[in-house]
């Protein structure tokens, strides 16, 4: 059975760090300058690690970054299918989300098996659910970029709009009578 001492010098050989206060079966991981953990590794059972990343959303990026008029799906169910599209890409990962008081939690989850477990396969598993976590981020930033080039294109199009019917009102309405000197 892998130790947690053990899998902490394989995370921090990552260039991560595991948050002070770790057991020996639940490590926090951390990027060298943030306070929030990246990913948890967690001890599931005698032959199974756990490493985990959560992300909330929140409510009010739900509504104003995922509720687009090309959705016919809830938000929630839009970022769920996102997050699966993006666990696609990567080996073991799987995707779920759970709603949490409004917010909706993304998670991105991959087991380690202890039978054999070598570095290389550690590390491959724990990049492999930070590079999910990574991808979902980029399109977190496009989904938001997406709408607000949508409500300009909308602003846009609308001003056209009023502009091209204040001309035909021009063309088609009454003659106007020229001043006299």
């Amino acid at each position: 059975m892998t130790s947690g001492a053990t899998l902490r010098t394989w995370i921090e050989a990552l260039a991560l760090r595991v948050a002070p206060g770790a057991s020996e079966t639940d490590l926090s991981v951390r990027p060298p300058h943030a306070d929030e953990p990246v990913l948890v590794v967690r001890r599931q059972d005698p032959q199974t690690w756990d490493v985990v990343h959560e992300r909330r959303v929140t409510a009010s990026v739900l509504s104003s970054d995922w509720q687009a008029p090309w959705d016919s799906e809830p938000a929630a169910a839009v970022v769920g299918r996102a997050a699966r599209q993006v666990a696609f890409g990567s080996p073991l990962v799987e995707s779920g989300t759970r709603d949490d008081g409004g917010d909706l939690m993304v998670r991105f989850r991959a087991p380690v098996f202890d039978d054999g477990l070598t570095r290389q396969a550690f590390v491959l598993t724990v990049s492999s659910v930070l590079k999910a976590a990574q991808a979902f981020e980029l399109v977190m930033e496009h989904r938001a970029d997406e709408l607000v080039a949508w409500k300009e294109f909308q602003a846009t199009s609308e001003q056209r709009r009023k502009d091209q019917q204040d001309l035909i009102k021009q063309m088609t309405g009454p003659p106007r009578m020229p001043r006299s000197p």
